[in-house]
């Protein structure tokens, strides 16, 4: 971006890749802590919703601004958002589902209640964000939980909040996944989303 960065905020901790499966018009946009990458890799993530017709775009955001954001109210994100705004436009036309992981779930509705036309949101694992609950009944989009572990991990209580205050809204578990396992029981993570991209509701 020609705009200075806002302050706290580096560009250098918003790593974005590629378009992958480029000749798609349905593209998954992932916003990730960058500690999943690996994760994501091994799981071959983009390929296995190239062979549904998706392409994906990655942004990993580092560990120090993942930190950063666990701590901001809802209402300060808006510099978050503009560091990524000029790849988030690149990205009009296109059918886009986004799916946000753990403290990045905030980021990733602020972007759904923006002028992005992101057609679904899931979330995985999300942490509630303080100030958000008053702007969730504006998320007109369909919206798929997911969270994994036990009924009493933080996780779990953010999702039910967020299925509580999004409408229509549906929630899924993995109980017999710990929370840093969801995408290594991969099997039933891609059956999850697979179902979710399917689902026109």
């Amino acid at each position: 971006m020609s705009e200075p960065d806002a302050p706290g905020i580096k560009k250098s901790d918003f790593k974005l890749s590629a378009m992958t499966n480029a000749g798609s018009e349905r593209v998954i946009f992932l916003l990730m802590p960058e500690r999943y990458a690996d994760q994501l890799e091994r799981i071959r993530f983009s390929d296995k919703v190239a062979e549904w017709g998706y392409g994906t775009v990655t942004c990993a955001v580092s560990s120090v601004e993942t930190e950063r954001i666990r701590n901001l109210e809802f209402g300060k994100l808006g510099g978050v958002l503009e560091t990524i705004d000029n790849e988030l436009r690149l990205l009009e036309g296109f059918n886009i589902t986004l799916i946000a992981m753990d403290e990045l779930a905030c980021v990733g509705l602020l972007i759904c209640l923006m002028d992005f036309n992101m057609s679904k949101v899931m979330l995985l694992n999300p942490s509630f964000c303080p100030g958000i609950s008053a702007k969730l009944s504006r998320i007109e989009i369909p919206t798929f939980i997911l969270y994994s572990g036990n009924s009493k991990t933080p996780s779990a209580s953010s999702s039910r909040k967020y299925h509580d205050l999004i409408a229509g809204s549906i929630l899924h578990s993995m109980p017999d996944a710990p929370m840093e396992e969801l995408l290594a029981k991969k099997t039933q993570f891609f059956s999850y989303l697979k179902a979710f991209l399917a689902n026109d509701q």
